[in-house]
């Protein structure tokens, strides 16, 4: 019985050794969010749209698929605009 109890306190001892540096790691996990979003720098996207070769009929737009593609658009897309992005100028195709 005596040995029963004492390897109990030894499992209890070692159990509470491995949660306390869980416990720190788990704080420092809840606070990495705020410290990564201070590192990543802001993204600017810049669009510029000719409203001239827009399709004309409004519903034409309703499930209208757009990307920027470098350095043409693909087989099937027009080109609407530029989109600059990271300092490149991308072809704003639909």
């Amino acid at each position: 019985m005596r040995t029963l109890a004492i390897l109990a306190a030894i499992l209890l001892v070692a159990l509470q050794a491995q949660a306390e540096p869980l416990q720190a790691r788990a704080d420092e996990v809840a606070a990495a969010p705020e410290q990564i979003a201070a590192d990543i720098p802001e993204v600017v996207v810049s669009l510029a749209w000719d409203e001239s070769l827009a399709p004309k009929h409004p519903g034409s737009r309703k499930n209208m698929d757009c990307y920027c593609r470098i350095p043409a658009c693909i087989a099937g897309e027009r080109r609407y605009g530029t989109c600059i992005y990271q300092g490149r100028l991308w072809a704003f195709c639909c």
